[in-house]
């Protein structure tokens, strides 16, 4: 995979897709403009994903994914777009063997989250939810409170998806899978929201997993 950005007169459109270079083309010779591709720092020399980016100007972007440096490890990776290069900057990585960042969300160029999952090794199950905030200038990891389902029962939790429609509105959705010792696993949605002051459980939008958000800077949020 490889970044590629549609340049606008007046705006930036990011995606990640080699596979759009011949939609590209035969789009810039209808005069409509052109994607380029620009290389970013991979983590490893081994094998990279790209799973999500996002933008909040023509000089300011977030793309974010995970690594694979070898002997079944996943590690995340974060690269900033400064307007002219794509850069590495320092990722959270919780586990010693699997990480990785799902899906970014950019609300300003200083205020930024990414949401993924990491593994705790030893315990049946063993996905842990990620959440990073950009603030200060650095990223940082956010404790997700465990939904009250799991408590006393083994099991896997991720985070899927992060929207934002503002700084003090920002959704985060998931999966939570608990493992029955008796019986077969149940699985439940899971949501979060960031009001602006913390983190607190909300109603998910479905009642097994939410694969995608939208927000609207009128304030309704949208799943599927």
């Amino acid at each position: 995979a490889e970044v590629v950005k549609w340049k606008l007169t007046g705006g930036l459109a990011v995606a990640v897709a080699a596979v759009l270079a011949p939609t590209a083309a035969s789009a810039a010779k209808a005069g409509c403009g052109d994607w380029t591709a620009d290389p970013v720092a991979y983590g490893s020399d081994y094998a990279n994903s790209i799973t999500d980016i996002d933008a909040t100007s023509e000089s300011h972007a977030w793309a974010v994914g995970f690594s694979y440096p070898g002997s079944g490890v996943t590690s995340t990776w974060i690269n900033r777009w400064n307007g002219s290069a794509w850069t590495s900057v320092p990722a959270v990585n919780p586990s010693a063997v699997n990480n990785r960042l799902l899906a970014v969300e950019a609300v300003s160029p200083s205020d930024a989250w990414a949401v993924g999952s990491w593994y705790e090794t030893g315990v049946e199950g063993g996905q842990r939810p990620l959440l990073l905030r950009y603030v200060d200038g650095q990223w940082q990891r956010v404790l997700v409170p465990l939904p009250p389902e799991a408590d006393g029962v083994a099991y896997s939790l991720g985070l899927d998806d992060v929207v934002a429609s503002s700084a003090d509105n920002v959704w985060m959705v998931g999966h939570l899978i608990l493992h029955r010792a008796d019986g077969p696993d149940d699985r439940v949605g899971v949501a979060y929201r960031w009001d602006g002051a913390g983190l607190v459980s909300a109603p998910s939008p479905h009642n097994f997993r939410t694969h995608r958000l939208a927000a609207s800077d009128k304030g309704p949020v949208y799943a599927y």
